[in-house]
């Protein structure tokens, strides 16, 4: 009986690290592949940028009728080197748009987002939001 009651209670135990881990955001943490594939294209997976990208999780958006998801781990596991940046340049820039949509700056050559496809990061309701701004800007 003694035994039980000590392999049960490792195995709360386990149990509620897991669910520590969970509420940490330790369980969102990017795979190794993902992590060397970041590493090697520059980006520091570690830095903030990073983390708030990795934090929004799975974005689930629609393009035509047809279903899209896209995450950080996806687009670095296929090793896409432009899919990665225009991602976490385009998460900080609706999470930003989100805080204050008065600070504003014009896309243009050298801007991070200029050379990605914006939208394709977005979810359908973050393009509504994207799609009321005139002329096209993104947050400072």
């Amino acid at each position: 009986m003694r035994v039980l009651r000590k392999a049960l209670g490792g195995c709360a135990l386990a149990i509620f690290a897991a669910f520590l881990a969970l509420l940490s955001g330790e369980a969102l943490a990017l795979s190794r592949q993902a992590t060397d594939f970041l590493l090697s294209i520059s980006i520091d997976p570690a830095s903030e940028d990073v983390k708030l990208a990795e934090r929004d999780g799975v974005i689930k958006t629609e393009y035509s009728g047809d279903p899209e998801e896209y995450s950080l781990e996806s687009l670095a596991l296929a090793k896409k080197t432009n899919g990665v940046k225009c991602f976490i340049n385009t998460r900080l820039f609706i999470r930003s748009l989100k805080a204050d949509s008065s600070r504003t700056e014009k896309v243009g050559p050298g801007h991070p987002l200029y050379s990605c496809s914006l939208l394709t990061y977005l979810t359908v309701e973050e393009r509504k939001l994207v799609a009321k701004l005139k002329p096209f800007v993104v947050p400072k």
